[in-house]
């Protein structure tokens, strides 16, 4: 794996953990957390910010690391 891939699964992954702990932090005002990590969207959310936090947030940013 090429290092812009490895850089890109860094940011991506920590960038995808950190908005999903501060979107349950949002929704803790109305729930709680056991309901709120055994609901779908929960996982559904969590996929998808994992992704496009690889891909494009990820990807760009090993990018931009690279060209300095």
């Amino acid at each position: 794996m090429s290092e812009r891939w490895k850089t890109a699964l860094k940011f991506g992954l920590l960038w995808g953990i950190l908005m999903l702990i501060f979107s349950a932090l949002f929704d803790l005002q109305e729930k709680t957390l056991s309901e709120i990590v055994n609901s779908g969207s929960f996982w559904l959310r969590s996929l998808v910010y994992t992704l496009v936090g690889i891909f494009p947030v990820g990807y760009f940013s090993a990018g931009k690391k690279q060209a300095n």
